[in-house]
C-alpha cells in the first residue's frame, strides 16, 4: 500500500534503491499520464512535492492511517487531540529511544526514519548478554503504546537505524482520553495478553531457529 518513486514527478532523480525481499507485484503509473491531473489538484502536488523532498509528512496524516490497535479504537476529536499535544523529537543514528524495563512515560509514532527493537536477555554462565532482535518500526507506526495504556514496564528496548524523528505525547496528556475510551484500554490489554520482556525474546528465538516441522 505504499508508494516509491515520487522524485520522477519533480523531473529529480530517485533518493533511494528499491530491492524486492521476495516475490512481489508493484503497480506502476507513467509520470506523463499523472501531470495532468496534479496541474488540477494544488494539495496533491503539495504532497508529492514534500514526499520527493524527504520532507516528512504532518503527524496529523500519520496518526490518521492508524497503524495501532489503540488508534483505531478512538474518534476523530480525540485524534485531534493527540496530534495538537504531541512534539516532535530528534535522534541520531544509533541513539537510544528507551530502554526494556523503563517506565512508559510517552507514546512515540515515527514520523521520518526506521527503529529497531529489541530484546536483552540476562546474562548466562559466560556472563555475555544476548541480545535478540524482534523487529522494526516505521513510518506511520507507534512505539509501545500499550505499555502507557496499561501502566506497564517497557517490554523492549528501542534503538533508531538513522536520523528519525519521532512525535511524542506524553502519559499524562493521554489520560483524559484513557478515562473516557476504556474500551481502548481493552483492545490494548487483549492484544498484549500473556506478552512481556521474555515472550518477545521468545518470538525472536522462533524465527530464526530451523522449523520443527
Amino acid at each position: 500500500g505504499e508508494t516509491f518513486g515520487e522524485e520522477a514527478l519533480l523531473n529529480k532523480p530517485s533518493r533511494k534503491t528499491v530491492t524486492g525481499m521476495k516475490a512481489s507485484e508493484v503497480g506502476a503509473i507513467s509520470v506523463r499520464a499523472i501531470e495532468s491531473f496534479m496541474q488540477q489538484n494544488v494539495q496533491t502536488a503539495e504532497v508529492v512535492k514534500r514526499i520527493a523532498t524527504g520532507d516528512p509528512r504532518p503527524a496529523s496524516e500519520l496518526l490518521a492511517m492508524r497503524r495501532s490497535p489503540f488508534l483505531e479504537q478512538l474518534n476523530e476529536q480525540e485524534m485531534r487531540f493527540i496530534a495538537k499535544n504531541m512534539t516532535l523529537r530528534h535522534f541520531d543514528k544509533d541513539e537510544q529511544v528507551f530502554r526494556q524495563g523503563d517506565e512508559g512515560s510517552t507514546v512515540s509514532l515515527v514520523v521520518k526514519g526506521f527503529v529497531r527493537i529489541y530484546n536483552e536477555l540476562a546474562a548466562g554462565a559466560n556472563g555475555k548478554m544476548h541480545v535478540l532482535e524482534t523487529h522494526q518500526r516505521t513510518v506511520g507506526e507507534c512505539l509501545d503504546e500499550a505499555c502507557v495504556v496499561l501502566s506497564q514496564p517497557r517490554a523492549f528496548t528501542a534503538t533508531v537505524l538513522s536520523g528519525t524523528i519521532l512525535a511524542v505525547i506524553q502519559a499524562r496528556d493521554l489520560a483524559a482520553i484513557l478515562a473516557k475510551a476504556p474500551h481502548a484500554v481493552e483492545v490494548m490489554r487483549e492484544s498484549v495478553l500473556g506478552c512481556s520482556s521474555l515472550t518477545f525474546a521468545c518470538e525472536a528465538l522462533m524465527k530464526k531457529a530451523p522449523s520443527a516441522f
